[in-house]
């Protein structure tokens, strides 16, 4: 009972989330009062809020597809749409990751209950993605997101060679790291010649934007092996 009772609660808190969302992008946000180009919910940064929507998105599926919930079909469809908004590449290929390791997980009991519930959650989540797609202005949208992961000047040049310079600081201290939220300070000795002109970063960046290479420069080998402990 009590695993029930806390999924249902990171449900309900997601899609409290998701619902500031869409206040947000709607530009009627009471705490803030300016416009917010990508969803950021209660976390104040996109990715992060995206990461919570795709980690609630298979606990609200499942009461959908199992006992045809109608707040499993809400909350899903509430954290779709939240994360369609966010525009987040990784929080989108971690939800369908999510997604595809449910149904795969539950494929017997899934086919049991109704195959029309399994059709009625992939037109709820098409329905979500397009509608956010229909919202966000084109050049932020989550389809031309995506469409820089295949682009030689887009994300493969920029994150390539953001992680080649946090790679090469985590080299030079690779049993400790250089201690926590250190990146910023220490990126510009090793960021490739014109970053800050090419990406409007200044001199540094704050996340690595990969977490297990963000920890390795942040903690070393040391603080890898122990949260892969945990």
């Amino acid at each position: 009972r009590t695993p029930g009772a806390a999924a249902a609660g990171a449900v309900a808190a997601a899609a409290a989330g998701a619902v500031y969302a869409v206040v947000q992008q709607a530009g009627l946000d009471p705490f803030s009062g300016g416009e917010f180009r990508h969803a950021r919910g209660f976390a104040g940064n996109p990715d992060f809020f995206a990461q919570q929507m795709a980690m609630v998105l298979p606990l609200a599926l499942a009461p959908a597809l199992l006992r045809g919930a109608w707040w499993g079909w809400t909350a899903a469809g509430a954290c779709a749409l939240a994360l369609g908004l966010s525009a987040s590449r990784a929080g989108l290929l971690g939800g369908l990751a999510g997604g595809a390791a449910l149904a795969w997980l539950l494929r017997e009991r899934i086919r049991r209950a109704s195959r029309r519930r399994a059709l009625t959650a992939v037109a709820i989540l098409a329905a979500a993605f397009a509608s956010a797609e229909a919202v966000l202005p084109r050049d932020i949208s989550l389809r031309a997101r995506m469409g820089t992961l295949f682009t030689t000047e887009g994300f493969a040049r920029s994150r390539g060679d953001m992680w080649n310079a946090v790679a090469r600081a985590a080299r030079a201290r690779p049993l400790v790291g250089w201690g926590p939220d250190t990146l910023k300070m220490v990126f510009h000795a090793w960021a490739p010649p014109g970053w800050a002109s090419r990406e409007g970063l200044g001199e540094s960046v704050r996340n690595a934007h990969d977490e297990p290479l963000h920890l390795l420069v942040s903690f070393g080998v040391a603080g890898v092996a122990g949260y892969a402990w945990l």
